[in-house]
């Protein structure tokens, strides 16, 4: 009983060293806002899923899952929010928007 239990014990060790080691990879969307301080939140959605990202220095990166998604920026007064339709993202591929120019 003690030998089996033992076996069984280095067995499942064994298991979840290896995913233990395995590698998450992700794609994402990445861009940048111009002007910096104009932007609040940024966000993408793909059908019910949503993530948020973060801004510095007006660069923002969000960790997706491949997909087509769609991208806000909820900017702060007086400039107007943004939203860009069809970002396609594949792969572990960042996919880069560019730079997105806030208008008054």
């Amino acid at each position: 009983m003690k030998r089996s239990l033992l076996t069984g014990g280095i067995l499942f060790s064994g298991i979840i060293g290896l995913y233990a080691f395995n590698v998450v990879s992700q794609a994402a969307i990445s861009g940048t806002v111009t002007p910096p301080e104009g932007a609040t939140a940024v966000w993408a959605v793909n059908g019910s899923d949503s993530v948020a990202g973060t801004f510095s220095n007006g660069s923002f990166s969000i960790s997706v899952k491949p997909g087509t998604y769609k991208l806000f920026i909820d900017a702060k007064a007086p400039y107007k929010d943004v939203s860009l339709e069809n970002i396609q993202v594949s792969d572990t591929a960042a996919t880069n928007v560019g730079e997105i120019k806030l208008e008054k």
